[in-house]
């Protein structure tokens, strides 16, 4: 069925089949030309569209034509949405219904409130097709002013599949003021955003509006959400606060974003309407690409082709929640706590009852490299699986290490007596040997996080890390030693000798290993029991700086449900106690198995994750752990942490945010800056696509906010070209998001977040009594 632009009295869009052929003919006879737009799917039945009649007549549209029309032939959602101006809010708040008359305009400052209401009816017991907007056409009425420098409307053109149409030119303006204020709406006495453009400024404007009444400014809207500017030509002739200076390209075809699938949208009426600022919202067509794909006289559209929208009937629900990034979503386990009675005996076996009525975890270890080789699959024999349970002291967990050469290796002992007959320097840690290590962040704030390694000699080494450390190309927040007594922003404390410091969960930590039994492959088995509290100057996993601890909200007890938290592994190609074969073997072994992470004496092994940590191949980057989920004794059903979207949203946020850093000193509040300068990649762990669909798609759900201070000289500072990597002295930011879900997601939690520059990650949940889940 193929749908057509049919101008009478009235825009509308008329079937082509048999059983509307006379409504054509009704068109022809007034010898109308049409303009054809192919959409790659039309709807069966015309109850499958949604209908929005732009109306800007001043009755109720009772006796709409148009209205009945549609009615008549079948449509069973059909609204009237009248163009009433500025101050005009009935009806603001309520939900668009079937057959019910809306009132408000395209163009009013509360248009976000109707585009969320369009986009609710999508999923509202109803997956429509494709969206059809129509607008009477009053052939009487002069048209509106034109945009300051567009180019004339071109003739209408026919549009067939799978043409490519330019990007709309968007219009360059230069400040001519000393000064002029970013406002939040079009309107100049609406606030101010904080943004100031200073004279000889340029900007890029994406959108332009009439001041309404008496107000003769002309109010251009900034890319990426900054806000609104006016030009007072007509009030200042000769003295414009702005002046144009050219058109320029938005973003040239080349370099052109992936394409996002969204709804085929297409929007006909009389000119100068406001109908690309309509389908530039509703269809959340990037501002940076340019705005809308094709604007001709009565029609504009976004590419409407196969390839570049897709049919909203076959959109899952979970497609529909794009947004949620489940896609990314880490691992998770669900630990039960042990019932009353029971008891761990730390032996290093797991054929006790405790262990064998949980399961193992059902994600397959992988190789921390896993992102940058994707074809890279972990042998068989290497399988690690993972165990976890918790009662009102411990946290316990048990482990099977598949090893084919289960050896002894070198090193021995506990912090602070760690020892190892390998005489290699700084060697008496037990990841020098094959080892087990364990990541916890009891806050999820990538602050006071703890490390864990043992081997199969039981030798076990801890660390409690203030903020991330670095290594192997990934970026560590700026910090110094514990024993330096003018620095507070010490990077770590450990009673290990060359930390210089006295904190360790030994002896408390109780840990065992054994020789693996009734297994298919080779390998050893792993027991620990963690403190949960600090207790008699021991640590233990709620451990804080200065001998504190973490608030008891973090406590599985006092209710916590997640931590975060990864395991890995790191396995040598071989062993020896001369320092020069490293980097006489390495080299060529790592040719033939990129995904040995160096070549070196302290780099030359595998690492294996239960939680690949992005493209970062460095274990110390905790906002990218998978999830323990705490249960009680019977259990519970994996439940998804909501927090999930903004945390990862966060995350990518900050490494972008160094990287920029890193190059130039300073931070920046531009997203796009960010993305189209190169400083979100895989390589620093962070997915430009995913941050792209924050800044365009998903922008008016997670409501991306940098705050930047570059003249701040009191946060830790990075390294760049010009300047040291220090504990401060360095300019300052904050990301932030505030999450609201839509309806049709069901799940009402309001999701708050921000990292600093110092990697301080912190997430709440409002809005609901109990604790919601993303169904994963």
């Amino acid at each position: 069925m193929a749908w057509h632009k049919c101008s009478c009295n009235l825009s509308w869009w008329c079937s082509t089949d048999e059983s509307k052929r006379k409504t054509l003919e009704r068109c022809k006879a007034k010898h109308v030309d049409e303009a054809k737009l192919v959409l790659p799917e039309t709807p069966a039945k015309l109850s499958n569209a949604l209908f929005l009649i732009l109306s800007h007549a001043d009755n109720h549209g009772v006796h709409n034509p148009l209205l009945q029309e549609l009615k008549g032939m079948g449509a069973n959602k059909v609204h009237v949405i009248y163009g009433y101006r500025y101050g005009t809010d009935e009806h603001m708040g309520k939900k668009l219904q079937p057959n019910e008359i809306v009132h408000y305009s395209v163009r009013h400052r509360w248009f976000t409130r109707l585009r969320k209401q369009f986009q609710d009816n999508l999923i509202d017991g109803v997956a429509l097709e494709t969206c059809f907007f129509l607008e009477p056409v009053k052939e009487e009425e002069e048209p509106g002013e034109q945009l300051q420098g567009a180019r004339p409307a071109a003739p209408p053109a026919e549009v067939e599949e799978g043409q490519t149409l330019d990007y709309l030119d968007e219009r360059e303006y230069e400040v001519a003021a000393e000064g002029i204020a970013v406002r939040t709406l079009p309107d100049e006495r609406s606030p101010r955003t904080g943004e100031i453009l200073r004279q000889g400024d340029r900007f890029v404007a994406v959108e332009a509006v009439d001041g309404i009444d008496d107000d003769r400014r002309l109010y251009l809207r900034l890319p990426e959400g900054r806000g609104w500017v006016f030009n007072d030509e007509k009030i200042y002739p000769g003295l414009p606060s702005v002046r144009l200076v050219s058109d320029i390209n938005a973003y040239k075809k080349a370099h052109a974003p992936q394409r996002i699938q969204r709804p085929c949208v297409a929007v006909v009426g009389r000119p100068n309407v406001g109908k690309s600022s309509l389908v530039n919202r509703i269809a959340d067509i990037p501002d940076q690409i340019g705005g809308i794909t094709h604007d001709a006289i009565n029609v504009t559209h976004a590419k409407c082709s196969a390839n570049d929208s897709v049919s909203l009937l076959q959109q899952t629900s979970h497609r529909w929640k794009g947004f949620l990034f489940l896609d990314a979503y880490p691992s998770q386990y669900v630990a039960r706590r042990l019932r009353d009675g029971q008891s761990v005996q730390i032996d290093g076996n797991l054929n006790e009852s405790v262990w064998e009525e949980v399961p193992f975890s059902d994600a397959l270890f992988k190789d921390i490299a896993q992102p940058l080789f994707p074809d890279y699959v972990l042998p068989g024999k290497f399988a690690t699986h993972v165990k976890v349970r918790w009662d009102a002291e411990y946290l316990y967990v048990g482990a099977f290490v598949g090893e084919p050469w289960v050896e002894n290796g070198f090193v021995r002992g506990s912090n602070p007596d760690l020892t190892s007959t390998n005489p290699i320097g700084n060697s008496n840690v037990p990841y020098y040997d094959n080892d087990f290590e364990v990541f916890i962040d009891v806050a999820g704030t990538n602050h006071w996080y703890k490390e864990f390694e043992m081997n199969f000699n039981n030798a076990t080494y801890d660390v409690l890390w203030r903020v991330p450390d670095g290594g192997l190309g990934s970026v560590g927040v700026p910090c110094c030693a514990i024993t330096d007594p003018s620095c507070q922003r010490f990077c770590q404390n450990s009673s290990w000798p060359p930390f210089g410091g006295s904190w360790s969960m030994y002896p408390n930590m109780r840990t065992a290993t054994a020789r693996a039994q009734g297994w298919a492959t080779e390998g050893w088995t792993v027991e620990i029991a963690f403190p949960l509290h600090p207790r008699d100057g021991v640590g233990g996993l709620l451990s804080a700086g200065n001998g504190t601890s973490l608030p008891s909200r973090y406590d599985p007890n006092a209710g916590a449900k997640y931590w975060s938290a990864d395991f890995s592994r790191a396995e040598h190609p071989f062993f020896t106690s001369n320092a020069s074969l490293f980097g006489q073997l390495c080299p060529s072994i790592q040719k033939d198995q990129p995904t040995l992470l160096g070549a070196d004496q302290w780099s030359c092994y595998w690492e294996w994750v239960w939680q690949p940590v992005g493209g970062h191949r460095y274990m110390h980057n905790p906002d990218t752990f998978g999830f323990l989920q705490f249960a009680g004794a019977e259990g519970e059903d994996l439940c998804g942490n909501v927090e999930w979207p903004a945390r990862y949203v966060l995350a990518q946020v900050y490494q972008a945010e160094v990287a920029y850093a890193q190059s130039t000193g300073t931070y920046t509040c531009s997203i796009w800056k960010l993305l189209k300068g190169g400083f979100c990649t895989l390589d620093n762990g962070c997915y430009a696509s995913s941050l792209f669909k924050v800044a365009t798609v998903y922008a008016r759900i997670f409501n991306l906010h940098i705050v930047v201070d570059n003249m701040a000289t009191s946060c830790v500072r990075y390294a760049s070209s010009s300047t040291p990597a220090n504990y401060t002295g360095g300019p300052c930011f904050t990301a932030s998001v505030d999450m609201k879900m839509p309806f049709w997601t069901q799940l009402h939690s309001r999701i708050r977040g921000s990292i600093r520059e110092d990697r301080f990650l912190d997430v709440h949940v409002s809005g609901t009594r109990g604790r919601e889940c993303l169904r994963i």
